[in-house]
């Protein structure tokens, strides 16, 4: 099968996923008194993101040549997008350093890092930048246990 580029599809699944989570983040309840981001703010955020780079992504595909379109779903594609998935149905219920903590270990188990270094250092580290810079820098409530 030929398509324009095989990015193509590629751009669809990402508008596709893009606009479910952002969809689904409109269910995520909102404190009315909360004079700071919403508990949506993340989600929704992140999901406006995968659109645009979908968007991103499909122009440069109709500016491409043709090519024979690739097998897209093989086992590491799938596994992270079930990883992803698992993450945002959970987030409200899980620690937000445990859980990104996880998806982050994951997927880089997933996608090919072995290096041990890497796998102990890169998670933790992401995970607490990212608590700090929207729990305590943005003022965001996020799920926490403690």
């Amino acid at each position: 099968m030929t398509i324009r580029h095989p990015d193509i599809a590629s751009a669809a699944i990402l508008i596709a996923i893009g606009a479910v989570m952002f969809y689904l983040s409109l269910d995520i309840r909102v404190n009315p008194n909360i004079s700071t981001f919403s508990p949506r703010f993340f989600p929704q955020l992140a999901s406006i993101g995968i659109i645009v780079c979908g968007l991103g992504v499909l122009a440069q595909a109709f500016l491409a040549e043709r090519r024979p379109l690739p097998f897209l779903f093989n086992r590491n594609n799938l596994l992270v997008t079930a990883l992803f998935c698992i993450y945002f149905f959970t987030f409200e219920w899980v620690d937000f350093r445990v859980s990104a903590w996880a998806l982050i270990l994951s997927c880089m188990w997933v996608l090919g890092a072995r290096s041990w270094v890497q796998l102990l250092v890169t998670p933790a580290v992401t995970a607490l930048v990212i608590f700090w810079l929207f729990y305590h820098g943005f003022d965001v409530v996020l799920p926490v246990w403690i």
